[in-house]
Order: structure tokens, then C-alpha cells, then sequence
């Protein structure tokens, strides 16, 4: 047993080794927030190495994935070769990836992934991925409003599970002020989009219908 004196140093150790457990992390954590370089081209050759490596949190996780996506669709990948681009492509399902084994919940990770899967060009992991992000992002909004991008730009390549979560995407964005705001934008940007919306709007009570009307209108007058 510890004498009374050495208490105090014990403590202190603990402490000590505490604080620099807690350093690590944290140097770890900022460190995926200065990955890759300052420029395009040297983001997309860190990625495409695999020489990325994010932190331990969700939110570190995030940044990278979203770098690596927005890499993903910059004018410097579009001036890539479409090995390269898939290169790339696999570098963010990879990351993404990663996060899901380690966070089954990590909703954007799946949609990460599903996005990656479209220049990989493998549509029936596109859609598994498309739906865990459906599923387990169900009520988060910014997702949904990603998820709703992705599924129209690929509406002809969704499954039944997937499209049924589509619906369910929109329904929720309808039903809050932004997301109504975005819905709305997209109707009346998007003509293919309509005859989408229109079917989940008419099953919503009319204060909602309404709400809608009004946002598509104030729009329209401003074209």
C-alpha cells in the first residue's frame, strides 16, 4: 500500500500522465485539421497515398472526409485523368469507411461513401451505404439535404429501400424552416425534381402545403 507521504506524488503522476494523454489527443485531433498540404494538387496526392490519418473524434473524422469530398469535386480533380479520379474516389470510401466500422451511427460517413461509390461505379454498395445513412441519420438535416442531392443526381440507380428513404428525407425537410427553404429551391431549379416533391407535399397537412407554396412562390417572383 502507498505510505501517506507518497500519496501526493502518486496523485501527481496520475495527473501528469493524464494531462499528456489528454496533449496527445488533442495534437492528434488538430493534426487532421492540417493534413495534406495547402494546395489541390497536394491534398489530392496525401489522399490518394493513403497519408491520412484522422483523429479519434467524430468531429475530426468529419473535417477529413468532407476535405477529401471536396477534393473530390474540385476543378483540379475534374483536370485528373478518371483513374486518378477513381483513385481518389477510393481514398474517400476508404476514410469513410474507417469511420463506420469504428461508428455504425456516423451518418455522413455512410453518405461519404455512397458518394464515393458513384465514381467507382459500384451502384448496389452505392445504395446499402445510402440507406444506413438514411437510416441512421433519419432526423439529421444537413445529411438529409446531402442525401437528397445524391439520390436525385442517381434517382435511376436507387433501389425500393432507398427511394422509400428518400421520401422520408424530404418529408423531414419539409417539416422545418430550412429544410422547406431548400425543398422549395429545388423545385423550382429542378424541373425533373417536381414531380417528386409534389407527391410528398400533398401528403402533408395543408398548414404544410401551404408553407411550401409560399416559399416556391416567393422564389418564382424572383427569377
Amino acid at each position: 500500500m502507498p505510505t501517506v507521504s507518497s500519496v501526493p506524488k502518486l496523485a501527481l503522476a496520475v495527473a501528469l500522465l493524464g494531462s499528456g494523454f489528454a496533449a496527445v489527443l488533442t495534437l492528434d485531433e488538430a493534426q487532421s485539421f492540417r493534413w495534406g498540404g495547402n494546395t489541390d494538387a497536394e491534398r489530392f496526392g496525401a489522399l490518394v497515398a493513403g497519408s491520412i490519418f484522422p483523429g479519434l473524434s467524430q468531429d475530426s473524422y468529419e473535417q477529413v472526409i468532407a476535405d477529401c469530398l471536396g477534393s473530390l469535386n474540385s476543378i483540379y480533380a475534374s483536370t485528373r485523368t478518371s483513374e486518378q479520379r477513381r483513385q481518389l474516389a477510393n481514398a474517400c470510401r476508404l476514410l469513410a469507411a474507417q469511420g463506420t466500422a469504428t461508428m455504425p451511427s456516423f451518418s455522413f460517413g455512410w453518405y461519404a461513401e455512397a458518394k464515393s461509390l458513384t465514381v467507382l461505379g459500384d451502384m448496389p454498395k452505392f445504395n446499402q451505404a445510402l440507406r444506413w445513412s438514411q437510416i441512421t441519420g433519419a432526423s439529421e438535416e444537413w445529411i438529409a439535404q446531402l442525401r437528397v442531392s445524391l439520390a436525385d443526381d442517381f434517382w435511376a440507380d436507387l433501389n425500393d429501400a432507398t427511394r422509400t428513404g428518400n421520401i422520408a428525407d424530404i418529408k423531414l425537410l419539409l417539416l422545418s424552416p430550412k429544410g422547406v427553404d431548400f425543398i422549395a429551391r429545388r423545385y423550382v431549379d429542378i424541373p425533373t425534381f417536381r414531380e417528386r416533391a409534389q407527391a410528398v407535399v400533398e401528403s402533408l397537412p395543408k398548414s404544410s402545403q401551404e408553407i411550401f407554396v409560399g416559399h416556391v412562390q416567393r422564389l418564382a417572383n424572383r427569377l
